[in-house]
């Protein structure tokens, strides 16, 4: 794995996203083309001697390159195998118990991004990944490309996760290693949205109702902690809105607040106290909140506002 250089790139990428903390995935594919090409086979990846269980000088190939990304650069936490999982998929799992095998062992359905046809409309029961572009490529594309912006991406998230699902985005660096500076902002983006909001996404599991109109909903795993995404509109900073909620009910124990607010301060304006209230009664939950978040200077922000309601009954 090492290029023409002389360095072991790979390595050096493993070791950074160690470094910063992050888990180490791999994408592979089983299809060769130059393997193909020297074999004197014709490059396609719907012939029969494409498929490694049909070509064992290939799938000898796929598994020595396999075996060496799960030892060499071990543990590796994931492994996305785009194309034929077996003699691949076991043998990943032998090397290591605890790799997280996403495509080759569970649904990763490839959505298009601007109609999302392919989400679920209900939790799903087993682990599921939704696999998608920020433009119309998977690789960088330099000319006549396209992206959605960030709150697109936030919301198909927040629907993702309400269903039980991982979302993957996939980026596509140039020929010198960097991220196209629109790409960028664009995870500049979530990651602002996340650095409030994270606890809503991660380490949570679907409701059985997962959602009301245009609010969607998780929940913490033990269950103690609801999070409601409110995304019709955009919530403008200092307006008080009230959400009346039909599948939570308060209790004498339930704390409710906005995520990234300490629900005291609106600043520049002290005489306003942007205190999250509620009421139950036979027609629902009724909560009045108050944006308080100043996340932009001219404090707009047109991105999801997220609800945490603790201890519902």
């Amino acid at each position: 794995l090492a290029d023409p250089v002389h360095r072991d790139i790979t390595g050096e990428l493993v070791q950074a996203f160690r470094d910063q903390g992050l888990a180490v995935g791999f994408y592979f594919s089983p299809d060769d083309f130059h393997f193909l090409h020297h074999q004197g086979n014709l490059i396609s990846r719907c012939r029969p001697e494409a498929q490694p269980v049909n070509n064992p000088q290939i799938m000898q190939h796929n598994q020595a390159q396999l075996r060496e990304l799960m030892t060499r650069y071990a543990p590796v936490e994931v492994l996305f195998v785009d194309g034929p999982p077996e003699g691949l998929t076991d043998l990943a799992w032998e090397l290591n118990p605890d790799v997280v095998i996403t495509r080759g062992a569970m649904e990763t359905p490839e959505i298009t991004p601007s109609t999302q046809d392919g989400l679920p409309e209900t939790a799903a029961s087993e682990p599921w990944e939704a696999c998608f572009t920020m433009g119309t490529s998977w690789q960088y594309k330099p000319t006549n490309e396209s992206y959605l912006p960030g709150g697109h991406w936030i919301r198909t998230l927040i629907r993702t996760r309400a269903t039980g699902g991982n979302m993957l985005l996939n980026v596509g660096p140039t020929p010198e290693g960097e991220i196209p500076s629109e790409q960028a902002d664009i995870l500049r983006e979530i990651g602002l949205w996340l650095f409030v909001n994270g606890e809503s996404i991660y380490q949570v599991r679907p409701r059985e109702v997962i959602r009301e109109e245009s609010v969607w909903f998780t929940q913490s795993k033990s269950g103690d902690t609801v999070y409601a995404f409110v995304t019709e509109r955009v919530w403008p900073y200092g307006e008080e809105r009230t959400i009346t909620l039909r599948s939570v009910r308060a209790g004498e124990r339930t704390r409710i607040s906005v995520l990234g607010q300490n629900d005291q301060v609106l600043e520049y304006r002290p005489e306003v106290i942007p205190r999250t209230t509620w009421r139950q009664d036979v027609e629902g939950l009724h909560i009045t909140a108050t944006r308080a978040q100043r996340l932009y200077n001219d404090r707009t922000w047109p991105n999801p506002v997220v609800l945490k309601i603790e201890n519902p009954d």
